[in-house]
């Protein structure tokens, strides 16, 4: 069956579901630094997920919130129009998105879930299985509040940070590398968690800004067991039966824990914005010798530039006709020529680099 697309015409009314959105009886209202976004769905059981995923930044709000995000539970759909596959840089990796510009917005498909996503200047639907899928919903919200930042002016860095009485350390590396495990080794020396993996950027006058992403840390059984305050995530079993495995296999897994950060490190240990006091890029192996680091001129080594530059990806919808926003490497030379950046090189040491990152503080 194919759907007739016209200029204006509702997304929903497109799939055939323009009455689901009246059973939207369920919310939940968030603040993420400056933007407010009120979450709209019809399932009980997808609220609860959200208001304990989301728990550092709900609000009350009965005014008009900035974004509002509708989120229909629903069985997987094919819009009946024909999707492009966003093919991943990495040609082994499988095809997980598809997408298409259509008159008033994009849609994007999730090719194993089938949820549906909608969004333009005004609209941002979620449809399909939201409940068994909560995860992509709660990449969804987050998507919506880096696309509010980047409409302010700031640049997407992929990385982590970390803050001190509102100093912040960027934490940027090549995947894998374990940005997010260094940021709560961190973490165990009093910094507050600002970022896991995307991290917003801009300088305002004198003063230079960072502004994180509600995203909990995911990490490896080998972050886990290495970490003291993390070991309640693992059952009796589970830390018997990872720590009989080597190293090497250990560090390949691809398991993953969300970290709920109230639990391991208290409450308000969360915070989405912070000036910027240094940039860490991890250049390490778990290969490499001893753990060295020095502080080294981005002019010089440009090659470094591409650890932090992130491309927004399909979920930034820019308001501009359909313009593709694209990073531009000179614009971040340019943010971070007047900050001090170091390179991690030699051997993965987490204890030590967590030592020696806190003392930039």
């Amino acid at each position: 069956m194919h759907y007739p697309i016209t200029p204006g015409q509702s997304f929903l009314h497109m799939l055939g579901c323009s009455n689901v959105q009246d059973t939207l009886d369920q919310s939940v209202d968030l603040q993420l630094d400056d933007c407010t976004i009120r979450v709209e769905m019809d399932e009980p059981v997808l609220r609860e997920k959200l208001l304990r995923y989301f728990k550092p930044f709900l609000i009350q709000n009965d005014d008009q919130p900035h974004i509002v995000i509708k989120a229909l539970e629903n069985p997987p759909l094919k819009p009946g129009i024909s999707l492009t596959d966003l093919h991943p840089g990495c040609s082994k990796k499988r095809i997980k998105e598809q997408y298409i510009n259509i008159p008033g917005g994009r849609v994007v498909r999730k090719k194993l879930s089938g949820m549906l996503f909608f969004m333009n200047s005004s609209e941002n639907i979620a449809i399909g299985p939201c409940t068994e899928n909560d995860n992509q919903v709660v990449n969804f919200i987050n998507n919506r509040f880096i696309q509010w930042k980047l409409d302010q002016g700031c640049l997407l860095c992929h990385a982590a940070a970390v803050s001190r009485k509102g100093q912040g350390i960027i934490l940027a590396g090549f995947s894998g590398l374990g940005k997010s495990t260094l940021a709560l080794h961190l973490m165990n020396k009093g910094l507050d968690f600002v970022s896991n993996d995307r991290l917003m950027v801009r300088k305002k006058k004198e003063h230079v800004e960072m502004f994180g992403v509600a995203k909990l840390p995911r990490v490896n059984p080998g972050t886990i067991l290495n970490n003291p305050r993390l070991t309640g995530i693992l059952t009796s079993e589970e830390i018997r039966k990872f720590s009989g495995i080597s190293k090497d296999m250990i560090w390949k897994m691809e398991h993953k824990y969300d970290v709920w950060l109230d639990k391991c490190f208290g409450r308000d240990r969360f915070k989405l914005q912070s000036g910027v006091k240094a940039l860490v890029i991890l250049n390490w192996s778990r290969h490499g010798q001893s753990l060295e680091m020095q502080r080294v001129n981005l002019e010089k080594r440009s090659e470094l530039l591409q650890a932090v530059i992130k491309s927004p990806g399909l979920f930034y919808y820019p308001s501009d006709n359909f313009r593709v926003l694209e990073p531009d490497p000179l614009d971040y030379m340019k943010f971070f020529q007047d900050i001090p950046v170091y390179e991690l090189g030699g051997g993965i040491d987490f204890q030590q680099a967590s030592d020696r990152c806190a003392e930039l503080i």
